[in-house]
């Protein structure tokens, strides 16, 4: 066997090797390319993201908007009429009658099954007005321009 194996001849280094690195100025250009092309997928990544998580968030405010139930208030109810043409199970309408109305229509309001209450409008409201969704006032100021 020991035939086989041939040892080479080496030459004995006289002078000490220079082991210093060199740089490929491509090599950092491309490792530089890259990390930029790797911050940009992912700035598109958390754009998508974010795009997702606001589509689903107004969806669901659309979804919260349709499912509440909408406050109106008639401030010259009369019979209670437009409670009626309007009659919606996610609808909630106060009737309200003036007190220096001709008639006072309270009664038959209830007696159709509606809410209302009577009120003088030298008064505050005592339901806040501006927690209704709409405020239906036909009428209401020619009961009070003589006045």
């Amino acid at each position: 066997m020991d035939t086989c194996l041939v040892k080479p001849p080496v030459k004995e280094i006289t002078q000490p090797i220079d082991l210093q690195l060199h740089s490929d100025v491509r090599a950092m250009d491309r490792a530089e390319f890259d990390h930029q092309v790797a911050e940009k997928l992912s700035l598109i990544e958390q754009y998508k993201l974010e795009k997702e998580r606001q589509q689903k968030l107004e969806y669901l405010e659309e979804r919260r908007i349709k499912d509440l139930v909408k406050k109106h208030s008639d401030m010259n109810a009369g019979l209670g009429s437009f409670a009626v043409a309007i009659q919606s199970p996610k609808l909630w309408v106060m009737n309200v009658v003036p007190t220096i109305a001709e008639k006072s229509t309270l009664g038959v309001i209830y007696e159709r099954g509606l809410i209302g209450i009577y009120h003088d409008w030298c008064e505050a409201f005592s339901t806040y007005p501006r927690t209704y969704d709409l405020i239906h006032a036909n009428g209401l100021f020619s009961l009070y321009k003589d006045k």
